[in-house]
């Protein structure tokens, strides 16, 4: 009987890991869709000024790429941690 109990110590402990890991994850996504959620309205914000002062506007699509380009980035960074969070969920 006691290795059994052994055993579900261990399975427990395991579980217990994976569940921090979940959680550090799931963590990790959240801030990111906190950056991304900024960086639309930080555009949005740079959208209004180009409107309102033209001579800003030749900066704008610079940052604008910019701005895309690191949105594609933490969506990228977003789908590789739900890939290892489905991962841990087995």
């Amino acid at each position: 009987m006691k290795s059994i109990d052994t055993l579900i110590k261990l399975h427990k402990r395991e579980l217990d890991e994976l569940r921090k890991q979940m959680v550090s994850l799931e963590n990790q996504k959240a801030q990111l869709q906190l950056l991304s959620a900024k960086l639309a309205a930080d555009l949005e914000d740079e959208i209004r000024k180009a409107k309102e002062q033209p001579e800003l506007s030749q900066f704008f699509g610079g940052f604008a790429k910019r701005i895309q380009k690191r949105q594609e980035e933490i969506a990228g960074e977003v789908k590789a941690l739900d890939k290892k969070n489905r991962g841990a969920d087995r």
